[in-house]
């Protein structure tokens, strides 16, 4: 069964568009102000840069196994595949950890009820869990629905806020920042939130597990990678941008996690608007915790070749009345993302930001490497018929692995910060 250019942008849009987005919007806009816009914007150019070397690997590699397979065509040395593997798993894991305290945090807050977001968010993870045993039909189905609503329902909000935007007489100075006043410190600063929002960017490497099964590849792939992430990216920076016009005079320390509900009642004083949100961050956070276990599972089966296939870890699964089955790790996994559900919520987000900068740096260094073995046999590099001279490829690839090392030292020094106070 072929996957078409819409099922790759479903996983790598409902990748995207999970808990991040909602838990890190009223951060940013409370940190950066009026230039909280150009923090997601600059992450959308390290996303774009960072998937050039993502498009050139899953067009040269016919795979599902996505990210786990290039160290196998491109490094010969297996401490290094299996330390590359254990990246990715972390990675995955802290993803699910932060889908689920988004939604868990949100439902809490809502019914006033603040000690229950971590019960809430064990009983998300478990739910997803279970639902990721149907079968891969039912998935792409489903998904391809629910990230349609999860579209239509931002763009809906994005407009309403936009139209009402044009009927205000008087914006709160707290929300306004002159750009005459910007400095270069100011820039430096915009950079380094870019690289503590970039978590939620980081779907877009889950449209590498269809590079096999997609239709029209050629086309289709850096297609998917360039649109899904061009799509999230302009949801972010509208929602930023208006989050900072209406709510950013009322963002503090303690409620900018839920900044979603404080930007609904923008839109109608009603409950039943806050209980749209609700609908979002759960339509949201499912989905991306459903796209996440469903390429873990498919990183996890390719993992456990490393290890003794007669190990209990190899065991798979069965539910009741469910065919599908799934391996013991899947289930390991999703414990560890429970229990990373007890640290702190700005460890949680930093950590699985620099995890995948880790795992994306690698993948320009490899993208560098494929390069190279295409310039070794004088083979075209071309996408979307548009060829790139080996030297411009290299610098793209090598910019790439540089703004993930820098990403990581500052997201290494950020959390070092916050744990000393």
């Amino acid at each position: 069964m072929k996957d078409t250019l819409t099922n790759a942008l479903s996983l790598g849009i409902g990748g995207m568009i999970g808990g991040g987005i909602f838990i890190l919007n009223g951060l940013i806009v409370l940190k950066n102000k009026g230039y909280s816009p150009y923090v997601w914007l600059i992450a959308v150019i390290i996303a774009l840069i960072i998937g050039f070397s993502y498009i050139l690997l899953s067009l040269e590699y016919k795979s599902n196994d996505g990210t786990i397979l290039y160290p196998e065509k491109l490094i010969e040395n297996k401490n290094i595949k299996i330390l590359f593997g254990f990246l990715i798993i972390l990675a995955y894991v802290s993803l699910i950890t932060v889908y689920s305290l988004t939604m868990g945090k949100y439902i809490s807050q809502y019914f006033n009820m603040n000690y229950l977001y971590v019960s809430l968010a064990v009983i998300v993870i478990f739910i997803c869990q279970i639902l990721n045993y149907f079968s891969y039909e039912t998935f792409n189905a489903y998904l391809d629905k629910v990230v349609f609503i999860k579209l239509i329902i931002f763009f809906f909000m994005i407009a309403i806020l936009f139209i009402k935007s044009f009927y205000i007489k008087s914006i709160p100075e707290t929300n306004q920042t002159k750009l005459n006043h910007f400095e270069l410190i100011d820039f430096f600063k915009l950079i380094g939130y870019s690289f503590a929002v970039f978590l939620s960017f980081e779907g877009f490497e889950m449209i590498s597990n269809m590079s096999n099964t997609i239709e029209n590849r050629e086309k289709n792939i850096p297609y998917a990678y360039i649109l899904s992430i061009l799509i999230v990216g302009v949801i972010y920076i509208c929602i930023s941008y208006l989050s900072n016009l209406f709510i950013a005079h009322q963002l503090n320390e303690t409620n900018h996690y839920s900044s979603f509900l404080y930007l609904m009642k923008c839109i109608t004083k009603e409950n039943y608007g806050q209980i749209i949100i609700l609908i979002l961050i759960s339509i949201a956070s499912i989905s991306a915790i459903n796209s996440t276990l469903y390429v873990l599972d498919n990183i996890l089966d390719n993992f456990k070749n490393y290890f003794d296939k007669n190990s209990i870890l190899n065991i798979n699964i069965q539910l009741p009345f469910l065919n599908q089955k799934r391996n013991l790790w899947v289930w390991l996994a999703c414990l560890l993302s429970i229990l990373l559900l007890f640290l702190p919520e700005l460890v949680i987000t930093n950590t699985g930001s620099l995890l995948f900068l880790i795992i994306f740096g690698f993948i320009n260094v490899l993208g560098y490497l494929l390069i190279q073995k295409k310039e070794h046999k004088n083979e075209e590099i071309s996408i979307l018929n548009v060829r790139f001279p080996y030297k411009i490829a290299k610098s793209i690839s090598l910019i790439g692995t540089i703004l993930c090392i820098i990403g990581v030292f500052y997201l290494f020094y950020d959390n070092f910060i916050y744990l000393q106070k």
